[in-house]
């Protein structure tokens, strides 16, 4: 498997950093490439946190997968200590993840293209399904947020109060505080204020330790959240086509989900709006991370299988 870095530019003009994972040490000659997965990846992340994933793909059954770090995020955001500080608009961060697509479309032609979303991801992925349907194979979303309306009344009557005073940049500290409170809460023995990601302790104190993971991220950030959101819940699903494979994953014990709630919801928008090929899988006992779960494998199988079945 080649493992590589790269980097283009957003629409902007800002370097978007970016990773790349291909079957063989020369995909396109001894190891084709039967399919691509783009990778939007969660809040507070980066796209190098895939990698275990991406190799499975790519050992297993010759998947290419890419993915950007999101602006704010990981490499793109330059340094550490800009790490969180998103100031750039939602639909710049959605161009960045459709340069990336038509990127990886043209350097691979008529290989399937499996837009994969996590998290704050699964909200992007959505976003642009009234653009991009016709032009992707499938989408798999995991750890879907969910969110009431008045928790998004009240996130964005913060980010108006705030913004003004603080400027785009400034961390959120109070709404970091709200959108986490209790995602612990009923998890025993607890050593970190991130078992809610998963059971896995290793998988945690991993990200704990990573400089670019759990930083607080800007009150640009939470108002794209807000509006990503708002998008979601009145997308013109008549502009998605009706067969495009969907397949969703969350465990039953993802408090960013609120269990199934997230996942359920998402499942039933999508089908009240025609889509006729949704499929879902909840683990139980899983928590946000099901990439990064006790069960990983099982969850890396189950994606694998839904693919050779779904798309290929």
């Amino acid at each position: 498997m080649l493992d590589s870095y790269f980097a283009y530019k957003g629409e902007d003009g800002k370097v978007v950093a970016a990773r790349k994972w291909v079957p063989g040490k020369k995909a396109e000659v001894t190891h084709p490439v039967r399919a691509i997965v783009q990778i939007v990846h969660g809040m507070a992340e980066h796209i190098g946190r895939y990698h275990h994933f991406a190799k499975k793909l790519a050992e297993d059954a010759r998947i290419l997968t890419a993915g950007n770090d999101l602006r704010g995020h990981g490499q793109t955001a330059g340094s550490l200590d800009q790490v969180g500080r998103v100031t750039e608009e939602w639909e710049v961060m959605l161009k960045d993840v459709q340069l990336l697509a038509a990127r990886l479309r043209r350097e691979y032609p008529r290989r399937p293209l499996i837009m994969f979303g996590h998290s704050f991801g699964s909200i992007v992925v959505q976003a642009l399904l009234p653009q991009m349907s016709e032009q992707i194979d499938g989408i798999i979303l995991s750890g879907i947020p969910a969110a009431s309306e008045w928790e998004r009344k009240l996130g964005e009557w913060i980010v108006h109060l705030q913004m003004p005073l603080m400027g785009r940049a400034a961390k959120a500290r109070l709404l970091t505080k709200l959108t986490f409170l209790g995602h612990n809460r009923g998890f025993y023995p607890r050593t970190t204020s991130y078992d809610w990601l998963s059971r896995d302790r290793s998988q945690v104190a991993a990200y704990v330790q990573d400089p670019y993971c759990g930083q607080a991220c800007s009150l640009q950030f939470y108002r794209n959240l807000f509006v990503g959101l708002n998008a979601v819940s009145r997308l013109p699903h008549h502009k998605i086509r009706y067969d495009l494979p969907v397949l969703l994953l969350a465990g039953d014990q993802d408090r960013a989900g609120k269990g199934r709630t997230g996942t359920e919801s998402a499942k039933q928008a999508l089908e009240n709006a025609g889509l006729t090929d949704v499929t879902s899988i909840i683990y139980e006992g899983g928590r946000h991370e099901m990439l990064n779960e006790v069960n990983r494998l099982d969850v890396y199988e189950d994606i694998l299988h839904w693919i050779e079945r779904r798309v290929l």
